[in-house]
């Protein structure tokens, strides 16, 4: 359980995703919008943008490129492809939501 998390209601739909390239734990919780990360080392977090997003959703991170990358069901605005990505070396701003071609039928799945 993520501390000071709330429990599972206050998480459910949240994302975790381990960046190799640091060692740091990228959280989003997608009902606060927070986007938080956590030093295991420092035993600390740390507080970044926030953005919604809905629950059903996954996230990665190209460690090369240093992006966090979430995609599935948007955040419910008209027009969001539900793809959106998340500059590691300067978290502050909100997310890009690149445009993209072609067929995009699992981008809302």
């Amino acid at each position: 359980m993520i501390a000071g998390g709330g429990g599972y209601s206050a998480t459910y739909g949240s994302k975790a995703v381990y960046d190799s390239a640091t060692g740091y734990l990228w959280y989003h919780n997608c009902l606060s919008g927070n986007l938080k990360r956590y030093n295991p080392v420092s035993d600390t977090w740390a507080n970044h943008v926030a953005t919604y997003l809905r629950y059903y959703s996954t996230a990665a991170i190209d460690p090369g490129r240093r992006l966090l990358v979430m995609v599935g069901a948007g955040d419910g605005t008209s027009g969001n492809p539900g793809i959106q990505v998340w500059d590691l070396a300067n978290p502050a701003p909100p997310p890009i939501r690149p445009a993209t071609q072609g067929d995009a039928v699992l981008q809302p799945a």
